[in-house]
């Protein structure tokens, strides 16, 4: 059974693939992110003050909360502020096998690695692509990059080099 995917179940594919996902701006970013890579992911993003942000994406992770396929907990971090940590539960994974969606996507190596990051190298990366999709480069980029995000000036370097090293899932087929 082939069923086409649209928006929420790509979201519901996504965090059943990861698991758990700490922080609601840590999946904007992320999956801003894989979006940027070609990967299938179709919601309107906008700039916001914390990066790349979706209602869109917000809208479909409430659904998926709602219908209790996903649990969204919230958690004290370090500045005694709640964050939310997004869990897919048995009956995501259940639904989603009754709809056929059982299948690793091209893209689970991304988005695993992306997760892997701390949520401030993902608001780094989400950045650099988005000022580079807007077509900055170079001393320009990091100057306007600076000005948008100071509180990241310390990781620049290293924002800038992780997405330097993250590769579309379509590179990796045709490297294989």
């Amino acid at each position: 059974m082939n069923v086409p995917m649209n928006s929420t179940l790509r979201v519901a594919q996504l965090l059943c693939l990861l698991q758990r996902v700490d922080g609601r701006k840590k999946f904007h970013k992320l999956v801003h992110i894989l979006q940027e890579f070609d990967c299938p992911f179709s919601e309107q993003f906008d700039y916001s003050y914390y990066g790349m942000y979706s209602r869109e994406l917000r809208s479909e992770v409430e659904t998926l909360v709602q219908e209790k396929l996903v649990r969204e907990t919230p958690s004290p971090n370090q500045a005694g502020e709640h964050t939310y940590i997004f869990e897919s539960t048995s009956d995501l994974e259940v639904f989603l096998h009754g709809l056929g969606i059982g299948k690793k996507p091209a893209w689970e190596q991304l988005a695993t690695q992306l997760n892997s990051l701390h949520t401030q190298m993902l608001e780094g990366i989400s950045t650099i692509l988005f000022l580079r999709r807007r077509g900055l480069e170079a001393g320009e980029l990091k100057t306007r990059f600076l000005a948008l995000k100071p509180h990241l000036a310390d990781i620049y370097a290293q924002c800038e080099q992780e997405a330097k090293k993250l590769k579309s899932p379509k590179a990796r087929l045709v490297e294989a």
